[in-house]
C-alpha cells in the first residue's frame, strides 16, 4: 500500500493493431498478464488486450480460470460461465452483464465495455466478470498485470478461528438499526507553537496556551449514515468560548461533511470517503460492507480485503493472505490467553504493516495494545481495547482505551503532536430508535470541498 502520492512517467503507445467487431481501437502495447490468487493464467491461442484502459481477454480461458462451466450459444452469441450456483451472462456487442443467483434472484451491472469478436475469439472484460463472480481486482501498472484475488477463499474459515471476537458482537449495537447518541465529552487542549512558528514575531509565552472542553455529543446514527453534534465550552480558565461541531456522514453517496461554528461563526467542509481511503488504497463501498457483516467474520474480512483491493500490485494474493494471518495473530482464538472469564490478547501490528506494504507517512510506525474480553462464564459482556502509536514524525504520544457494553461505550484518549496536546474521555449511550438519520446539509449552505487537499497530500 502506498501513502504517498504516485507518479508515472509518460509512455508512448504502439501504433494501432485493427479495428474490433465493435468498433473499439486496441492497442500493441506489450500484452497484459492476469494472476489468479498469485498464478498466471495462461491464454494459448490468444493474448489479453488493453482496450480503451480496459484489460480484455479471450472468455474461455478466464472462466475456466476462474473454476467456471463455460457455455456460449452461437445463435444468440450469449456468453456464460456457471461457478457456486452462479450464473454469469453477456452478449456479444451488449454491455450489460446479468448474474443469475442460486436463489432464483436476477441482478444485472452495465458495463463501460461491450464483449467482442476478434480472429474468431470472444473476449470479455476481466474486471467486470472477475468482480460479478465476488472476486477482488486490482491492477499493477508497472507490471502491467491484472491481479484477481478470491479473498473468499482466503477467509473461509474466519468464524471459526475468530470465534470468540466474532461473539463480542452481541455486546455492541446492532448495525442493521438505528440510534440515537447521547453523551458527554471532557477533555483539554494544550498547545506550544514556539519551536515551529517561533520566528520572533511573539514571545514564547504568546504561543502557549492551555484550555479545557466540556460539553455533550447527541445524534442519530446507523451502520451507514450518521448525524453526529457535538457542543462544547472552550475554557481557558478567564473566559468560556462556546462550540459547536456537527459531522454529516452520507454512507450511500460516501461523503462526509463537517460543519464548524464558533461564536456564531459557521462554515461546513466536504470529504469524499474515497479520496480519504483512497490514500490508504482502499475503497469506502468495500469498507462499509465489512462493518455492515461485524457478527459474520468470513462476510466481514472478506469486504476488508476487497476494500485493500486498489492497493494491488503483483504480489497482493500473497499480501491478503500475510494481512489474513496477521489478524488472526492479534485476535484468533489461539492468540488470547485466558484467566477465569478474562480473555486476554496483547498485539502488534507490525506484521499487519508488512502485510499491508505500508510507506511514507507510515514507515517505521508501530502499533501496540491489548485487547481484554469480559465474559458472564459463556458469553462476552465487555470489551476493551488499548493501543499506543509511535514512530511516526512529530508525533510524540497517541494512545487510546475503549470500552464497549451493551448498547454503551467509554473511551479515553491522548493525542501529542506538532506541538499540540489534547486529552478526553468520551462517555456514550445507543438508544434504538425509528427515527431517519438526516444526512443533509442545512438548508442555503455550500460546503468547502477538501478532496483535492487530501488528494494532494
Amino acid at each position: 500500500m502506498k501513502l504517498s502520492k504516485k507518479f508515472m512517467a509518460a509512455s508512448v503507445m504502439a501504433l494501432a493493431i485493427g479495428m474490433t467487431a465493435t468498433g473499439v481501437t486496441a492497442f500493441a502495447d506489450s500484452a497484459p498478464s492476469v494472476t489468479i490468487d498469485g498464478q498466471a493464467v495462461t491464454f494459448s491461442d490468444a493474448v489479453p488486450q488493453n482496450v480503451n484502459g480496459r484489460i480484455m481477454v479471450p472468455y474461455r480461458a478466464m472462466f475456466e480460470a476462474l473454476g467456471a462451466e463455460v457455455d456460449y450459444d452461437a445463435a444468440t452469441k450469449v456468453i456464460s460461465g456457471s461457478v457456486d450456483g452462479k450464473k454469469l451472462e453477456m452478449t456479444n456487442g451488449n454491455n450489460v452483464i446479468t448474474l443469475k443467483n442460486a436463489d432464483g434472484t436476477t441482478s444485472t451491472k452495465t458495463m463501460d465495455v461491450a464483449p467482442f469478436i476478434q480472429n474468431d475469439r470472444t473476449y470479455v472484460p476481466t474486471r467486470f466478470v472477475s468482480e460479478v463472480l465476488g472476486y477482488s481486482v486490482g491492477w499493477d501498472q508497472a507490471a502491467k498485470t491484472v491481479v484477481i484475488v478470491n479473498t473468499d477463499k482466503i477467509v473461509a474459515n474466519a468464524n471459526t478461528d475468530f470465534a470468540l471476537v466474532r461473539q463480542t458482537a452481541d455486546i455492541s449495537v446492532d448495525n442493521s438499526k438505528t440510534y440515537n447518541v447521547d453523551g458527554t465529552f471532557k477533555g483539554n487542549l494544550t498547545m506550544d507553537l514556539s519551536s515551529l512558528v517561533g520566528d520572533g514575531t511573539a514571545s514564547a509565552e504568546e504561543l502557549k496556551t492551555s484550555m479545557d472542553l466540556d460539553g455533550t455529543v447527541k445524534g442519530i446514527c446507523n451502520n451507514t449514515d450518521a448525524d453526529i453534534t457535538v457542543d462544547m465550552n472552550l475554557s481557558d480558565g478567564e473566559t468560556k468560548v462556546p462550540a459547536t461541531s456537527e459531522v454529516k456522514l452520507d454512507g450511500n453517496k460516501g461523503v462526509m461533511y463537517m460543519g464548524q461554528t464558533v461564536n456564531g461563526n459557521q462554515t461546513w467542509y466536504s470529504m469524499n470517503m474515497d479520496s480519504i481511503l483512497g490514500a490508504q488504497g482502499m475503497s469506502w463501498s468495500d469498507l462499509k460492507n465489512a462493518t455492515a457483516a461485524s457478527d459474520d467474520m468470513v462476510a466481514g474480512m472478506s469486504a476488508t480485503l476487497k476494500a485493500m483491493a486498489p492497493s494491488y500490485d503483483v504480489n497482493g494474493y500473497q499480501r491478503s493472505v500475510d494481512y489474513y494471518n496477521a489478524l488472526k495473530k492479534a485476535f484468533g482464538d489461539d492468540a488470547f490467553k485466558k484467566s477465569g472469564n478474562t480473555y486476554t490478547s496483547e498485539f502488534d501490528f507490525a506484521d499487519m504493516f508488512k502485510a499491508m506494504g505500508t510507506s511514507g507517512q507510515m514507515d517505521g510506525a508501530t502499533v501496540t495494545g491489548k485487547y481484554v474480553i469480559e465474559t458472564d462464564g459463556t458469553k462476552p459482556v465487555s470489551s476493551t481495547m488499548t493501543m499506543k502509536m509511535g514512530g511516526v514524525q512529530g508525533l510524540n504520544e497517541m494512545s487510546v482505551e475503549a470500552t464497549t457494553k451493551k448498547n454503551s461505550a467509554v473511551a479515553k484518549f491522548v493525542a501529542d503532536m506538532l506541538g499540540m496536546k489534547m486529552t478526553g474521555d468520551i462517555d456514550l449511550k445507543f438508544t434504538e430508535t425509528s427515527n431517519k438519520v438526516d444526512t443533509s446539509l442545512p438548508k442555503g449552505v455550500t460546503a468547502v470541498s477538501l478532496d483535492s487537499m487530501l488528494n494532494a497530500a
